[in-house]
């Protein structure tokens, strides 16, 4: 495509819905994160705002859109020092457009808002294609893994897969009584059961959480349409794991997960993964993305914890833009600083 006239624009004032919608889901990398939806559940969360710049053609058609959470602190001196634009999943171009990706990247590091610090792109494929606008427009890149796993391959080949240990711990969960359950449109008693569990691993780790009402919207938004469900692990007692995941365009993506510790050795961390990828493949799905594995020169217990259910390891890396960049270094310090007072 040779290059014409093109507009650009922010916030989603003049952006049809189902043109959103329509355009993401025709991209070959449209993914859950840079939908509409996903755009309303960035805005509920407090602390929280969603932002998208997106660009025209000459004859109107929509060429590109990149969709942004922005976190500010609640406090004005955690606003000051960490407010941050996170990007997953974009930016999405229309393939033969690719040339208006790097004025689509300065649109949106010139529009976002003033107290934004940095902005990262968190790439769920490859960005290879446009890689050398996010340098243009002085982005640097740090590598950055993930695990995704073809369900098109089938169970067996899967099964195979798994490290020894994990095909053990698994067969010992259902050994062990253990049941599983996919919950389509999961009731509130549910979401409620889960985010017990979730909010005391947070807890244990010192990590920050959201509220409930986070995840009640969520499900809210998706579980009707079918995007968003939960699998639970259970015993006798009552829920013991779950996993909240996602479902869009034959492919599932991880999103939140935890366990109840008192049940370790009933492994509901080793058989829920797996009855996704067996619920994915008994419903049509391809791919199981099961999220990041951090960057591979740090050691990471969560990248080890995955690779043991096989799957193929890939880097599409993270892109970083710092526009402040002395206000960067002060809050990476008083992160660390506050993360050794909160383990202490």
């Amino acid at each position: 495509m040779i290059p014409g006239s093109y507009s650009f624009y922010d916030n989603k004032g003049g952006l049809d819905r189902q043109e959103w919608n329509q355009f993401v889901t025709n991209h070959a990398s449209g993914n859950i994160f840079q939908t509409p939806e996903m755009y309303e559940l960035y805005s509920s969360q407090p602390g929280h705002t969603s932002y998208i710049v997106y660009c025209r053609s000459n004859s109107g058609e929509l060429v590109g859109l990149i969709c942004a959470s922005i976190l500010t602190g609640r406090t004005s001196i955690s606003k000051f020092l960490t407010s941050r634009a996170i990007v997953t999943g974009g930016p999405l171009i229309k393939p033969g457009y690719e040339h208006i990706s790097e004025e689509l990247l300065v649109y949106l590091i010139k529009r976002l808002p003033a107290h934004v610090i940095y902005l990262q792109v968190r790439n769920i494929f490859s960005q290879a294609e446009i890689s050398s606008s996010f340098v243009k427009t002085g982005f640097t890149y740090e590598d950055h893994l993930n695990f995704l796993f073809d369900l098109k391959i089938g169970r067996g080949l899967l099964w195979e897969a798994l490290h020894p240990t994990r095909r053990k711990q698994i067969s010992r969960a259902e050994r062990r009584n253990v049941t599983t359950c996919v919950h389509e449109t999961p009731a509130l008693t549910i979401i409620t059961d889960c985010y017990k569990i979730l909010s005391a691993v947070y807890r244990r780790t010192k990590l920050p959480l959201a509220g409930i009402e986070y995840f009640i919207e969520a499900f809210g938004i998706w579980s009707e349409k079918g995007n968003l469900k939960i699998i639970t692990a259970k015993n006798e007692t009552g829920i013991i794991g779950f996993r909240f995941f996602f479902v869009f365009k034959e492919q599932i993506y991880d999103w939140y997960a935890g366990s109840d510790y008192q049940f370790n050795e009933l492994y509901p961390n080793d058989i829920l993964p797996w009855k996704i990828m067996e619920w994915g493949i008994e419903n049509g799905c391809s791919i199981f993305d099961f999220g990041g594995a951090g960057n591979p020169d740090k050691e990471y217990g969560v990248r080890d914890y995955k690779e043991k259910f096989g799957g193929k390891q890939v880097n599409f890396g993270r892109y970083l833009y710092v526009r402040k960049p002395a206000i960067y270094r002060a809050g990476l310090v008083a992160v660390k600083v506050l993360r050794k007072l909160i383990r202490k």
